[in-house]
C-alpha cells in the first residue's frame, strides 16, 4: 500500500534549489516581518518552521510580538513603516487576531506587492480575474503538484472533476480558482453543504482541506481517485502529525495519496519564500518574476 503515498520531498527540494540560486545569483538581502499579537501555540509552531527555512535560504524573518491588547493603530502604523522599506519584502499576519483587531484592515494596509500570503483583496482579485501575482501558499503547492502530478503519471487535468473540501480564503477558495484555471469541473463543499460525503465520492481528485483531523474516509471518495491531504496536526497529546484524511480507511479506494508529513506542507513554506522573492522583483525592479518549477 506505501507505493499509493505520495512523499513531495524531490519537488520541495527542487523548489528550493531554485529559490537559493535566485537568492544567491541575485545578492538578495532582505528579510520578511511576521507580526503576532500574543502566543498562540501554533502560530509559534508555524513561525518555528519559517524560521528554520528562513536560515537555510538566507532570507531573515524578523518576528513583531505584541501583547493581546495592543491597538490596532499601533499595527498599522507598523505596517505602513515596512511598507516603505525596500529592504522588507514580504509582510505576515499570523492569525487568530484578538477581537479589537480587523484582519480585514491590517491585511489592506499591507502593500499588495509585500503581502505574501495573499490574502488582500487585490491580490485576491488577481487570482479571481485569472491573473495571479501572489497566491496564497498552501493553495499555490496544490496547484504545483497537481502539475507535477499530470507530468508525472501522465493523468490530463483538463476535464476531471475535483471536490475541495473547505472554503477558506487561504486553501479553499484560491484553490478553486487555481483548479479552474486548468480546466477542471469543481465542486467546493462545507459544513453547510447537504450530503457533503456524496458530492466528493463522485470526484476524480479530492483536496481535503477541512481542518478537521482525519475526517475523510473511504465514504468521501470514489474508487482510484486522486486524494490530495492540506490538513496537519498533532495529535495523541504527543505531536504525532496527521491530516485531514483517514490514510488507513481511504487507502481503501484512492489510487493516490499526498502524504501527511512530507506531503503538501513541505512545499508550502518554500512557496512562501518564492512569494517574497516576487516582492523583491516587483518592488526592486517592477518585474513580475516567474520560477523554472511554475512552467
Amino acid at each position: 500500500m506505501s507505493d499509493k503515498i505520495i512523499k513531495l520531498t524531490e519537488l520541495s527540494n527542487q523548489i528550493s534549489s531554485e529559490l537559493t540560486d535566485i537568492i544567491l545569483e541575485n545578492n538578495i538581502k532582505a528579510y520578511i516581518t511576521s507580526i503576532m499579537v500574543g502566543d498562540d501555540p501554533s502560530s509559534l509552531s508555524y513561525l518555528s518552521g519559517i524560521d528554520k527555512r528562513s536560515k537555510k535560504l538566507g532570507v531573515a524573518l524578523n518576528i513583531e510580538n505584541f501583547d493581546a491588547d495592543v491597538s490596532e493603530d499601533t499595527l498599522v502604523n507598523l505596517i505602513d513603516r515596512l511598507n516603505k522599506d525596500n529592504n522588507c519584502i514580504g509582510i505576515i499576519i499570523q492569525m487568530p487576531l484578538p477581537k479589537q483587531i480587523s484582519a480585514d484592515k491590517l491585511l489592506n494596509a499591507i502593500d499588495y506587492r509585500k503581502d505574501i500570503d495573499g490574502l488582500s483583496y487585490l491580490n485576491q482579485g488577481r487570482l479571481f480575474s485569472g491573473n495571479p501575482f501572489i497566491i496564497p501558499a498552501t493553495a499555490w503547492a496544490v496547484d504545483i503538484f497537481l502539475a507535477n502530478f499530470e507530468k508525472k503519471y501522465n493523468f490530463n487535468l483538463a476535464g476531471k472533476t475535483a471536490t475541495i473540501i473547505g472554503r477558506s480564503n487561504t486553501v479553499g477558495k484560491p484553490t478553486f480558482h487555481l483548479a479552474l484555471k486548468r480546466n477542471m469541473t469543481i465542486n467546493v463543499v462545507h459544513t453547510k453543504t447537504v450530503a457533503a460525503e456524496k458530492v466528493s465520492s463522485q470526484s476524480d481528485i479530492v483536496v481535503a482541506a477541512c481542518g478537521v483531523p482525519q475526517l475523510i474516509d473511504d465514504k468521501w471518495i470514489k474508487k482510484e481517485a486522486l486524494l490530495i491531504d492540506v490538513g496537519i496536526h498533532c495529535v495523541d497529546g504527543q505531536c504525532k502529525l496527521c491530516g485531514d484524511v483517514n490514510v488507513e480507511k481511504a487507502l481503501e479506494k484512492a489510487a493516490y495519496i499526498t502524504a501527511v508529513p512530507g506531503g503538501i506542507g513541505s512545499l508550502t513554506n518554500s512557496l512562501l519564500f518564492a512569494n517574497s522573492i516576487k516582492s523583491f522583483f516587483m518592488i526592486n525592479r517592477n518585474k513580475e518574476f516567474k520560477f523554472n518549477f511554475e512552467t
